[in-house]
Parts: C-alpha cells; sequence; structure tokens
C-alpha cells in the first residue's frame, strides 16, 4: 500500500489501483471497491492523490491517464492497464466487469436505466451543486451572498427530490422496495458529508433512515477511511457527536455561518415553495414547483469575510481636512488609475480578475484546519480605525496554543531547536505542528500567508523522523528546520501566483533552485508568504490576497515586498523566513516587523528560478535582485548562511563558490562609520535619536571605533540611477499580466506605475555607465592611499538609516533610496532592530525645522505633520537601522550587526520584550 502523498506514478502490476482523495466522488469508488472485495475477495491497491496543496492530479503521469486532472481514476493491471475516469463510468466498469453475480448492480434492463438515471442525476445535479454549497457556506473566503443562497435553494431542492424518491423505498433503485447497488454507493457519500454543506439531515426523515441504513455496512465503514487511513473528519455520525462533546465550541464556529445564510436568504427575498423538508407525499403532490426567488440582481462581491480574508487592498484611511478618517474604495478614489484596463468591476459587472481571486482565496481557506480557526471575536476589526488603537496581536496566539507548542516556537535559537530534534528531543513532526498552528493563527490575525502548506510540511516532518530514527543521523545539517518563503519561490505543484490573478492555479512545475538546496539540507517548507502587487512597493497589498497587516501595529505597514515573511517572523510562526530584496525588500520589512534582515551580496544565495514579472534575463541587464533571510537574531542569520553559502553554487546558476567564514575577521578592533542623511531626505526625529544613540553606545564600546560620515555626494544619486535601471522594460511584462485579467493598479501603485516602452540596448549601457561612475565613487569611502599609492580597507561598517521615518502608516512609506542604493552597488546590508518609539521621540507640538530638501523630503515631512496625522500612530512601533559593508563582505556584515546588536541591546541582542 502507498503512503498517503508519495504518488509519483502506478504503484501496482496486477488488480485495480484507485488513485483518489478524501472527497465524495472519491468515497464512492471505494465504496464498490470494498464491497467487491466483501463479495468476492477482491483485492486493490490506492494511492492518495494530494488535489489540495500538490495537485498531483495536473502531474503528466495523472493526466495520461484521467485527461480531465480529477479524482478518482483507477487503472486495471488486469486489463492492459486500461483507464476510467468519471465515477458513473468508474461504477459502471467495476461491476461489469467483476460484478458477476449482479450483487451489487442490476441484470434486468429496466433496473439498470433506473439505477443509471440516478448516477446521473448524482453526478449531474447533487454533486456539482453540493460542492458549489460547500465552498459558499463554508470555505469560501470571500462571503457572497447571492451565491450562498442560489447554491443552498438548489442542494436542498435535490434533497427534496432523494427524499421523495425514499418515501416509500429503501434504496433507490430495484424492485419493489429496491436493493442496495452503486447507485446508492453514488449519493450517499454526499449525504454523509452534509454537516459541511449546512444541510440539516432532520428535515428530511426518509434521507435519514437511508443513511443510516447504508452506513452500518462493513464495507463503508472501510471505505470512508480511504485514503486518510483514518475515519473521516466531517462525517455526519462524528459530526454529531462532536456536538454532544463541546456544544458551546460548535456552536461558536457554527452560529456566524448560518447567520450569513439567513442574512443571504433575507437579502435576496428567497422564498423556497418546495415538497422538501419532510413533508408527506400528499403534500407534495400539492406542492409548487420549487423555485427560489431573487428580488435582485447581485452586487459585486467584495473581498472580504469575517475570518480569513478581511484584508481588502482598495480600501485606505487617511486624515483630511476635518480630520475624520475615510474609506476610499475603488470606484471613487480618485487613485483608481488603470493602465488603459478595465477597472474594478462596476455595479453588477463582475471584472475576469474578481472570480480568480475568489476561487484563491477559497483555496487557501481550505487549507487552514477548522480546529485552527480562532473566534470571530478575537479577530480585530478591519479596515482598523485610529480611535481603535494599534490593535498588537503579537501575543494573541498563545491564547489558542498548548504549552508545548509555546514553548517550542517561542524558547529556541534556531541552532537550539536543531539540536533538540537532532538528539530526539524533539521530533520533526511535534516541531512542525507548532509552527503550522502558530502559521495558521498569524494567517487569520494579519493576513500574512499565501499558500499554507501545512499538510505536505508534516508528511515531510514524519519522513525525516522515519529518517533519523531508521539512519541514526540527520538528513542534513538542517533537518527539521520548519521556514516560510516569499510567494516568488517556486515550489513544485504549489501557485507562484504573486498576487496576479493570471497566474493563478498555474502551479510550479519544478523547484527554484534555493528550494532544492533548503530541501538537501532538511528543511522544512510549511507556507509561502503574502507580497505586494508588482513586487514594487514597500508594502504587501494586491487584489489576490489582500492586504497583509503590521502584528505590531494595525495602522502601520508591514512593509514590502517580503511583508508576509517579517510579519511570520515576528508573530513566530516561521523561526527563519526567505525574502528577496531588489530595493529594500527584506530590510523594509525587517524594520516594520522588529526583526532582523539580511541582503547578502549577489551570487552568495541562490536566487534563479523565481517567479517572474519582468522579462526572464532583465536581470542580468539590469538590478539584480537577490534571496536572503528574515529572522528574530543576527545568531540564526549566521547559523542558516553558514550551510546555505558553501553549498549555493552547487544548486544556483547565479552562485560563486565561496566559503562561510566562521571567524570572518581576524581584528580585534572594528571601525564603524555613521551615514546619517542622503541628502534626499530630512531625518525624521525618532531616527535621528536612535543613530545618536548608537554613536553614543559604540564609542563607548571597547574595540570599537565610531567616526561620522559626511554624505558622499555619489550616494545622493544612487537612487535616481536606480530608478532608471529599474524601467528600462517598460513594465511591459507587468502591465501584459494585469491586462490578461483585466486587473485594476492598487491605489498606491495607480499613481506611481505606467506601462512604458522598453529601452534601447544603447541607452541601458549608458545607464550602467552611470552605474559604475557611481560605484568608482563609493569605493573611496572604504578605502585609503598611503603615499605610495599602497591601498587599504580603513572603514569596516557603515551604520545608517533604514528610512528616514519611522514605521509609518499603511500606504505612507515613502523613500527608498536608503535601501535600494545599497542594490545598486551590490553592498550587503542588514537590519538591526533598536529599540520601540516613545512618547519623547514625538516632540508632541513641536514642528519639523528647516526647509524640504526636495519633493521626496516633503512627502516625507508628510509622516510629521500634526495636521495630517496623529505623531502617536508611531507608539510602540520598531526603531531599526541598517549596517552595511563592502561587497562580498557578508560575513563581515554578520559581524558588524552583532556588535551593534549587542552595543544596543547587551549581550545576547535579542528584542525579549518583542520576540
Amino acid at each position: 500500500m502507498a503512503q498517503p502523498g508519495n504518488a509519483t506514478g502506478l504503484i501496482a502490476f496486477k488488480g485495480i489501483e484507485l488513485l483518489t482523495s478524501f472527497t465524495p466522488n472519491g468515497f464512492k469508488v471505494s465504496i464498490l471497491l470494498e464491497e467487491l472485495k466483501a463479495a468476492y475477495g477482491m483485492t486493490y491497491t490506492y494511492q492518495l492523490i494530494d488535489i489540495f496543496q500538490e495537485n498531483v492530479q495536473k502531474e503528466p503521469w495523472f493526466i495520461k491517464l484521467g485527461p480531465n486532472g480529477r479524482i478518482p481514476v483507477i487503472v486495471d493491471h488486469e486489463k492492459g492497464d486500461f483507464a476510467v475516469m468519471e465515477t458513473m463510468a468508474i461504477l459502471n466498469y467495476l461491476t461489469r466487469t467483476y460484478d458477476a453475480q449482479h450483487q451489487l448492480s442490476f441484470e434486468d434492463p429496466l433496473d439498470i436505466c433506473t439505477a443509471e438515471q440516478w448516477m446521473a442525476w448524482v453526478q449531474g445535479g447533487l454533486g456539482p451543486m453540493q460542492a458549489q454549497l460547500n465552498l459558499f457556506y463554508r470555505f469560501g473566503a470571500v462571503k457572497i451572498p447571492y451565491a450562498l443562497q442560489h447554491y443552498y435553494g438548489e442542494t436542498e431542492r435535490l434533497w427534496a427530490v432523494l427524499n421523495t424518491r425514499l418515501a416509500e423505498r429503501d434504496y433507490l433503485a430495484g424492485p419493489g422496495r429496491g436493493r442496495y447497488s452503486i447507485a446508492d454507493m453514488a449519493a450517499w457519500p454526499f449525504v454523509e458529508t452534509c454537516f459541511v454543506s449546512g444541510i440539516d439531515m432532520d428535515k428530511f426523515p426518509h434521507i435519514q433512515k437511508w443513511w443510516d441504513r447504508i452506513g452500518q455496512r462493513p464495507a463503508v465503514q472501510k471505505a470512508m477511511r480511504i485514503p486518510l487511513g483514518q475515519e473521516f473528519p466531517y462525517g455526519y455520525k462524528l459530526m454529531q457527536e462532536k456536538m454532544k462533546q463541546d456544544p458551546e465550541g460548535v456552536e461558536e464556529s457554527e452560529r456566524p455561518l448560518r447567520e450569513a445564510l439567513k442574512t443571504a436568504q433575507e437579502e435576496f427575498g428567497y422564498v423556497y415553495k418546495s415538497p422538501m423538508c419532510g413533508q408527506n407525499k400528499a403534500e407534495v403532490d400539492k406542492a409548487d414547483t420549487p423555485e427560489p426567488r431573487h428580488g435582485r440582481i447581485p452586487p459585486t462581491p467584495n473581498c472580504g469575510d469575517a475570518r480569513l480574508s478581511r484584508y481588502h487592498p482598495h480600501t485606505k484611511h487617511y486624515k483630511d481636512s476635518d480630520s475624520s478618517s475615510i474609506p476610499c474604495q475603488p470606484s471613487t478614489s480618485p487613485d483608481s488609475i488603470t493602465l488603459n484596463m478595465s477597472s474594478a468591476a462596476q455595479g453588477s459587472q463582475e471584472a475576469p480578475w474578481q472570480p480568480i481571486a475568489q476561487r484563491k482565496q477559497a483555496e487557501r481557506a481550505s487549507r487552514i484546519p477548522s480546529k485552527w480557526h480562532i473566534p470571530s471575536h478575537v479577530l480585530p476589526r478591519d479596515p482598523p480605525r485610529p480611535e481603535d488603537g494599534p490593535q498588537n496581536v503579537l501575543d494573541t496566539p498563545r491564547q489558542f496554543l498548548s504549552s508545548s507548542e509555546i514553548s517550542i516556537t517561542e524558547s529556541y535559537t534556531l541552532s537550539t531547536l536543531l539540536t533538540a530534534i537532532s538528539s530526539g528531543k524533539l521530533s520533526t513532526e511535534e516541531v512542525t505542528q507548532a509552527f503550522c498552528h502558530r502559521a495558521a493563527i498569524a494567517q487569520q490575525l494579519t493576513n500574512c500567508l499565501t499558500e499554507p502548506l501545512f499538510d505536505s510540511a508534516l508528511a515531510r516532518a514524519k519522513y525525516l523522523d522515519t529518517y533519523l530514527r531508521t539512519h541514526k543521523k540527520p538528513f542534513g545539517p538542517l533537518h527539521g528546520l520548519p521556514i516560510s518563503v516569499k510567494d516568488t519561490f517556486n515550489i513544485k505543484s504549489v501557485d507562484s501566483s504573486i498576487g496576479i490573478a493570471s497566474l493563478c492555479h498555474k502551479p510550479a512545475t519544478q523547484n527554484s533552485p534555493l528550494i532544492d538546496l533548503l530541501l538537501s539540507l532538511g528543511c522544512v517548507i510549511i507556507a509561502k508568504t503574502n507580497i505586494p502587487q508588482t513586487l514594487a512597493s514597500l508594502d504587501s497589498v494586491n487584489n489576490v490576497f489582500g492586504r497583509t497587516m503590521n502584528p505590531i501595529n494595525r495602522l502601520c505597514t508591514a512593509g514590502g515586498s517580503s511583508g508576509g515573511e517579517g510579519v511570520l517572523v515576528a508573530m513566530k510562526g516561521s523561526i527563519i523566513g526567505i525574502g528577496t530584496d531588489i530595493g529594500g525588500s527584506i530590510r523594509v520589512p525587517a524594520m516594520c516587523n522588529g526583526v532582523y534582515g539580511f541582503k547578502p551580496s549577489t551570487g552568495r544565495v541562490p536566487y534563479g528560478g523565481q517567479a517572474l514579472i519582468s522579462l526572464d534575463g532583465l536581470s542580468r541587464t539590469s538590478i539584480t535582485a537577490v534571496a536572503g533571510p528574515i529572522a528574530r537574531s543576527v545568531e540564526d542569520i549566521d547559523v542558516f548562511l553558514r550551510e546555505i553559502v558553501p553549498r549555493s553554487h552547487l544548486f544556483g546558476e547565479d552562485c560563486i563558490p565561496t566559503p562561510w567564514s566562521k571567524s570572518p575577521s581576524q581584528k580585534k578592533s572594528l571601525r564603524i562609520g555613521i551615514l546619517r542623511s542622503d541628502n534626499n531626505c530630512t531625518l525624521l526625529p525618532p531616527i535621528a535619536n536612535i543613530l545618536d544613540e548608537i554613536s553614543s553606545k559604540l564609542r563607548s564600546t571597547p574595540n570599537v571605533t565610531v567616526v561620522d560620515l559626511p554624505c558622499p555626494p555619489a550616494w545622493t544619486k544612487c537612487q535616481s540611477v536606480m530608478s532608471k535601471l529599474m524601467g528600462v522594460d517598460g513594465g511591459v511584462t507587468m502591465a501584459t499580466l494585469l491586462e490578461a485579467t483585466s486587473e485594476p493598479l492598487v491605489p498606491w501603485m495607480s499613481t506611481r506605475f505606467r506601462k512604458g516602452k522598453p529601452q534601447p540596448l544603447t541607452r541601458v549601457a549608458e545607464i550602467q555607465a552611470q552605474r559604475a561612475a557611481l560605484e568608482r565613487e563609493m569605493l573611496k569611502l572604504w578605502v585609503s592611499d598611503d603615499e605610495e599609492g599602497r591601498r587599504t580597507q580603513t572603514l569596516d561598517a557603515i551604520v545608517c538609516p533604514v528610512a528616514p521615518h519611522p514605521v509609518p502608516p499603511i500606504e505612507g512609506y515613502n523613500a527608498v533610496g536608503m535601501t535600494s542604493s545599497w542594490v545598486l552597488l551590490d553592498y550587503p546590508a542588514g537590519t538591526v532592530p533598536v529599540r520601540d518609539c516613545t512618547e519623547s521621540d514625538l516632540q508632541i507640538g513641536k514642528p519639523l525645522g528647516g526647509k524640504a530638501l526636495g519633493s521626496w523630503d516633503e512627502r516625507n515631512r508628510e509622516l510629521w505633520d500634526e495636521s495630517k496625522l496623529d505623531r502617536r500612530v508611531y507608539l510602540g512601533t520598531p526603531l531599526s537601522v541598517q549596517i552595511v559593508v563592502p561587497r562580498l563582505q557578508d560575513e563581515q556584515l554578520v559581524e558588524a550587526m552583532g556588535w551593534v546588536d549587542r552595543a544596543c541591546k547587551g549581550k545576547g541582542g535579542n528584542v525579549k520584550a518583542r520576540l
């Protein structure tokens, strides 16, 4: 028997092989196979096909067997590997071929026709209608009232048809009161799963007796454990037992669903005239034809429900002249400008991207186990209101975790966790379970995930535990390490939609090189995380998944473009996360969420093979992005990169073979420069304060020399050159992806992104020449020449701001030059959190002096203007600094980050109060 989740092709050589999953359609066939086994001694093999996360049913080997890419499929190895898809065809094939005595089928042509009628009724009516109801009633992340009441009404009508059929019969087909057959097997699994649909079986007494009669059959009971190997978690009887054991808990989770249904029915004037719900035959005969009445055309659905996807990308809040909080929707916002594409759906017209986004959100929501759902009253208000305060949710997960899960996710460093797993103190499975649970809670509170991978993560964890027991050694140096990755990274059979509708439901065919490297070291990937539309803003909001919220202060941005990673690591849902950085996309989320971010030099960590929003190969001619970690400490970054960097060139075509030195510097002292401004923006007081504090603390640190650096003129020019290179492709690829589904730009991007024309090679070369000139000028910052022209490095590291402002309100992030410039120069750079913003930093009532240095500074000063915002929004948000070293001196960066971290916080260097 194949182990669940390990399907890579056919595994049997004889008999029937069933490729299935735990759905009603799958149960139909497993019931028949178990009945054939009981009646004739027939044996068969089965595999669990992961249709929920791995999309195995879309792999080429499966498509050859079942071209429709759906389960179940059977392969008859006794008939030349003959494959059959579609359940009605499978049931007929199996009985015609192997039910020689017609114990489960019929011989009389009329009885055969009757059975086939009811099987067709299930396949074309009850099955698809109830499946849609399951989505819109329970699993859909977007609540659409019209769809909810429509599919509920149609499913209820079909149940009434079934109830009427069974009023004077024991089974659906056959003479007299009928005989148990494949017709009953086709319908029964949908009744068994009625709790999922919200259908009340008590209203249908004839169905209830039939359900109980069939459910007592031993073969049926065995079949319902296939392919999970355990009782189906949503079975009607099991759910009834749960309601008896925990009536309050079940009621708390079910009440919002029932209320949503009731509201939807009232909204659309739902009237159901039907022979349903347990009426007797005389009442049935007198009843009108059942027909839902729709009071009006359904409105365009909004992207939000009460639990898992409440973060609409087109809602923002700002202060206007009368200081009122104004929600701006895309239909009214002046910012809603698109690239000659149709905007978000107007009136009742639904744009092509919207149902795609709704389906994608529903898929994501379905991957959060119901046992991990948190009560709706715990969820913070969305959108957040200034009068509600920051709404810090960092510690909220502790309310729903066991003491063991809290200890696993909070008490270990990366190194001590690896030791605990490899020594057997902790199993990989229990560690993975703890982090997955915490990540699921983080998702509900902040909307940080795009692809929860909990099932595949737990399956891998079990494999790693087995490996450790069998081989008496870890699989690799990072054995059992639970990590998350940015949505841009490709994982085979998982979407890399990067928040763009036209890329949804197109799973990757192979892993990114870094994913292969992580897996080879023994990591367990538990989730992919949210990003901004276009990957070109320092926030994380898109039309498909919505906005990721800052867990420290929901009024402020979570940063971007690796915002989901920054949030998940801060929420302790992942011990370390992998982001990417081309303008600050690792360092900014680290700043916003109070964690540590590390942007390496190019060539140290594999970056290639990711989902693209620009021309393939563009980075070879413009700006090269990098991949790097977001973590809880400098030590964790060092331990992680110590294993990644020496092996990078074996996996990444874009990497150079270099070791990771455990002692990067033999110096007994460090010379650090303080660089306060790029002369493009004035530092706001909280940022100026922490630079002064760091300078003072470093000066009092033994073996550290501090020098104040004037702003190099070349640094001021870096952002301009960076912007030119970022736009050399004219944004054509990005615009094409959006235009494919008429997807609008989110408000922040709508005034900043324009489809242009690709630049000619001569222009690109001209800009690259400007870049080279800046690189030569900036090199002088680090070195000095003696009288004989001999050159030495005289500066080890620079401390500078991540941004000229604190963590800003949502959509308020302004200056990118202080992070993007180091990408242009290919200098490794990291973010270190220093402390939280305090009341004294805010200088309430004191205006910012001086004049604006330019347009960037004008926007920057608005973030301090008390006529436009309340500065108290910054209270409690993390204040961080950036550490920079010369190109390819990444080990030196870790060492410098450690020096600064220890100087600011004392021994250990962790922000204990926050992390």
